[in-house]
């Protein structure tokens, strides 16, 4: 059976990159900063609401390796998580308490697709009431297809349409909002059915790269010599011994 999820299409935007991290999970040097530090955040926000008790601000900690891109400053991402919880605890927590709610919900859809069995799953962030909510450490400007496959993935599991699909920038306080509308069922299947597709290209071609905005965070880019990723670097977050990885260009003809 295959299994499709609502950020698959992202993770196949490389099939190498996919085969090396989904499938073989091969590791990396290091995780990301921000990546550990999302990771951070949506982790005390779901114990906070999970207990109903404020979100820890205390200080974050992190591995003792982590990556850093061209441009990207420890201090600032710290900052930046600290301010997420902050406006969670300021403007969102208080107005949760007392409503029912579940924390990271996994959801799980089997069904049929062109008459082959697909397993459609996702955890989301907090099924308030007929809402579903998705937090936001960066900009959530570009999410709204996230949301949708979101609310199909629901609809599908339990048959009925959620009201709506919520992505908190929980940094800038923006927000965006997908209502529920019957369009967003032909519109589901056609993705399922790109995403079946993409898959199965990636497995057919598991080394082909596609060079582009996935690089970015990439673990394996400083190593790829199609690699558009910008410079990383390797921080030792106890020393603070900082180690260069030089990405290498895109190779042209």
């Amino acid at each position: 059976m295959t299994t499709l999820y609502p950020t698959l299409e992202a993770d196949l935007a490389c099939p190498s990159r996919y085969v090396r991290t989904q499938l073989h999970k091969e590791p990396s040097l290091a995780p990301f900063a921000s990546t550990a530090l999302g990771k951070e955040v949506h982790g005390r926000i779901a114990t906070s609401l999970r207990l109903g008790l404020p979100v820890n601000q205390g200080a974050f900690r992190l591995p003792r390796r982590v990556m850093l891109s061209e441009g990207e400053k420890l201090d600032d991402l710290l900052n930046r998580a600290q301010r997420g919880l902050a406006r969670f605890e300021a403007d969102y927590r208080p107005n949760l308490e007392g409503e029912a709610h579940r924390v990271e919900a996994f959801v799980e859809w089997k069904l049929e697709l062109d008459g082959k069995p697909v397993r459609f799953v996702g955890k989301l962030d907090l099924l308030l009431g007929q809402e579903i909510w998705d937090w936001k450490t960066g900009n959530p400007g570009g999410s709204r297809e996230q949301l949708r496959l979101y609310l199909f993935l629901a609809y599908g599991a339990t048959g009925n349409p959620p009201r709506l699909a919520r992505a908190v920038g929980l940094e800038s306080g923006e927000e965006v909002v997908e209502p529920w509308s019957e369009e967003i069922i032909p519109w589901g299947y056609a993705r399922l059915r790109r995403m079946q597709e993409s898959l199965c290209t990636a497995l057919a071609n598991p080394k082909a790269l596609n060079p582009g905005r996935a690089c970015r965070y990439c673990p394996y880019a400083h190593a790829c010599s199609a690699s558009q990723a910008p410079g990383r670097y390797l921080l030792d977050t106890r020393t603070g011994e900082v180690t260069e990885l030089a990405a290498q260009s895109l190779v042209t003809e």
